[in-house]
């Protein structure tokens, strides 16, 4: 799967992974998801990009049409503290794109978080409060339950739970 959202309760925290060819209907996917399972949105998230991996024709534009509808998404929700978003870039194909959704943004403002760039799990774990265990649980998935996964390549729809 090209984007696979996962969950930990006991670490009540979102792994978002991205690996291999992404397309914009797959983050619009998951955003549709999300949309109606707001629940997620409240989780403090590590988005973790894969080497490798790349946006199959997915421009500015587009990402700030995708941050439009999430700010609509978290215009509702109610926050007792700011959530947390970390990236995690192994790709050098997506890096310019992950800056320009980061850069530019008040994204305390528009979605209640706190997000930033990393170049290592460490340090997002670091950042997150994620002990070293912890993290090493979440580089292996352990403890994580995929919630979603979509791949351009096969109907993007929701996995069963």
């Amino acid at each position: 799967m090209s984007v696979a959202l996962r969950h930990s309760p006991a670490l009540e925290l979102n792994l978002v992974e991205y690996r291999d060819a992404i397309a914009l209907e797959e983050l619009r996917a998951l955003a549709e998801y999300l949309a109606r399972n707001p629940s997620y949105l409240r989780q403090d998230t590590l988005n973790l990009i894969h080497p490798g991996a790349h946006f199959e024709s997915v421009t500015p534009a587009d990402l700030d049409a995708l941050f439009d509808y999430y700010r609509v998404l978290f215009a509702p929700l109610q926050f007792d503290m700011i959530r947390r978003a970390a990236w995690v870039c192994l790709s050098s194909h997506v890096e310019p794109l992950v800056a320009y959704w980061i850069d530019g943004r008040n994204m305390k403002k528009e979605m209640s978080s706190a997000v930033r760039s990393f170049t290592s799990m460490s340090d997002a774990g670091d950042w997150l409060v994620i002990s070293e265990a912890a993290l090493d649980k979440a580089r292996r998935g352990e403890g994580f339950t995929e919630i979603v996964a979509f791949d351009s390549k096969q109907a993007a729809a929701p996995l069963a739970r």
